[in-house]
């Protein structure tokens, strides 16, 4: 009995078989989607996640955003972990549809389980009213301090405390024009703080590692302007050993372990800017 060819088994798909696949067809696109017009499966959140397998590193993510969106904790930067084509693109549309979800994440297959757990009731949106002109500022982070400098004299010992915002810093300043167009100036900046240097006298500053944009756009009521392109890079080593064994002189060696990780981090950034009538 001889096999039958797998073609005549499983047919292919029309495109397949006259050679004018698009592999690019079911890739992931994130401005597509912003835009409106990509494949429903990404469009439609609640298809999207009904095909989605949420993997524990993903629940771990979207969980990490719930809560800081609702400002019960959470990192201030999403570092993706996956290898080239691992499905990055795919892990960043489920923040968005998380992040754009607002009330209705329990229309979402997988979400409702996910907030509870996390005891998250709803995804709240930001909004911030500001006059025209006027520079309105958004801080998504926090406010570290830090001993500045320490000074000793006769009367005793005064110390200087320092701060510095981490995190996610949006200044926006809009402008409106004729015709419900409005004019926005734009200055995102994302800290982190990346390590401290002694001053010698007792104290530290902070370094800090800093990425910005500066933009001034048009648009029009209602539309929305995404920013892009705030990436870090990062390696990481580190070193685990077996206790005691990891200690003893050339043998040693043998009992540590070296661990080396690139990260990579973008901040994405969503705005919609609405003309609000002063006509009560």
């Amino acid at each position: 009995m001889t096999l039958k060819p797998w073609r005549e088994l499983a047919v292919p798909h029309r495109d397949v078989l006259e050679g004018t696949l698009q592999q690019a067809e079911f890739a992931a696109d994130l401005m597509a989607v912003h835009e409106q017009r990509a494949m429903e499966t990404y469009q439609d959140p609640k298809l999207f996640f009904r095909r989605t397998f949420i993997t524990e590193g993903m629940r771990l993510l979207l969980t990490s955003v719930a809560q800081r969106l609702n400002g019960q904790g959470g990192d201030p930067v999403l570092q993706l972990q996956t290898a080239f084509g691992g499905g990055k693109t795919h892990t960043l549309l489920a923040v968005y549809h998380l992040a754009k979800a607002g009330d209705a994440t329990q229309e979402l297959p997988g979400i409702p389980a996910l907030l509870d757990d996390s005891q998250i009731h709803g995804i709240p949106r930001s909004r911030v009213a500001v006059l025209d002109g006027k520079t309105a500022s958004i801080h998504v982070g926090d406010t570290v301090r830090y001993l500045e400098q320490r000074t000793s004299g006769i009367g005793g010992t005064s110390v200087t405390i320092g701060s510095v915002d981490v995190g996610v810093v949006v200044e926006v300043t809009p402008r409106m024009g004729g015709d419900d167009v409005i004019v926005l100036d734009v200055r995102p900046q994302v800290n982190v703080i990346v390590g401290f240097t002694d001053t010698g006298d007792g104290g530290q500053v902070p370094n800090t590692s800093e990425r910005s944009i500066q933009t001034v756009v048009r648009l029009r009521d209602g539309e929305t302007l995404a920013i892009g392109g705030l990436i870090r890079e990062e390696d990481m080593e580190t070193m685990s050993k077996i206790p005691g064994l990891g200690d003893l002189p050339l043998v040693g060696q043998l009992f540590r372990f070296k661990n080396k990780q690139r990260r990579n981090s973008e901040v994405l950034i969503f705005i919609t800017p609405t003309l609000v009538s002063d006509q009560p």
